[in-house]
Formats: structure tokens, C-alpha cells, sequence
């Protein structure tokens, strides 16, 4: 599955309540080409293979906990070329 917005500056994906982003039990997944912003965590990722998640060229910004939080996986995801801009209380990548 590829997740792909038209740009970062162009497509934003935001919850103002939980994280904007979770991938739970899944494989083969690229994320790229959006800001992401998240009440919670912009990006969470469990219990799954995360060697095949590949994040790039996002913005990830106003997470009041982690940006990218990778727990219960395997390896953790690529992350390549991202503007990451914590905010919050968490940082920017938990592994």
C-alpha cells in the first residue's frame, strides 16, 4: 500500500484527537509527499514487519507525544528525507 499526497506542502493529514497515522499488523507500506500532524503521535507503527514501512519526503510536526513511534515490531520502518519538527512532551523518533 502507498500513502501519497500530492506534496507536503499540498496534503496534510491531521487528527485533533488521537495519532494521524497508525499501521498496526500490516506490511509493504510507503508513506510519502504529506505533512502529517497528530493530537497524540503522527505515525504509529505495531506488531508488524516494519523492515517493509518506508517513510519519506513527509513533514511530520505538532505531535504532542512522539512523531514516529515504532513499538512491538520487528526492525524498524526506513525514514528517509522527513522534516521532523517535535513539539511535545515524547521525541521526535521512539524506537
Amino acid at each position: 500500500m502507498h500513502l501519497r499526497g500530492a506534496g507536503r506542502e499540498v496534503t496534510t493529514i491531521q487528527s485533533l484527537t488521537s495519532t494521524a497515522i497508525t499501521l498496526y499488523q500490516i506490511t509493504n507500506v510507503a508513506i510519502s509527499g504529506l505533512t502529517i500532524k497528530g493530537d497524540f503521535d503522527g505515525i504509529s507503527i505495531s506488531n508488524t514487519n516494519s523492515s517493509s514501512i518506508t517513510i519519506s519526503g513527509n513533514t511530520i510536526t505538532g505531535n504532542r507525544n512522539y512523531s514516529i513511534y515504532n513499538y512491538y515490531s520487528a526492525l524498524p520502518p526506513t525514514i528517509t528525507d522527513n522534516i521532523i519538527n517535535q513539539g511535545g512532551n515524547g521525541s521526535a523518533i521512539s524506537n
